[in-house]
């Protein structure tokens, strides 16, 4: 057996794709750039986004699985103003 071979055991059966969730978060804009490398290492991307004020809202899709992770992340951030991260209606 090669040495790069570590078992005879079938791979396990791929679950297929992961559910995805459109989102909506809004934060302060000296944060933007953190937040969009958060939401691209964890799969995510941006659909839209915009600006109010200082606030940015960002309209994404992001796997279900990293979507506390990411609420957690953005109410991390001790910008002027308080992020938040929610779910989207799909419609």
């Amino acid at each position: 057996m090669s040495p790069l071979v570590q078992s005879t055991d079938e791979p396990e059966k791929p679950v297929g794709p992961a559910e995805t969730w459109k989102v909506k978060l809004t934060v302060h804009e000296e944060f933007i750039a953190y937040v969009l490398g958060e939401l691209n290492s964890r799969n995510g991307y941006v659909e839209e986004m915009d600006g109010l004020e200082k606030q940015m809202i960002i309209h994404a899709v992001l796997p279900s699985r990293e979507f506390e992770a990411m609420k957690m992340i953005v109410a991390s951030l001790r910008g002027t103003e308080p992020g938040s991260v929610e779910r989207e209606n799909e419609s």
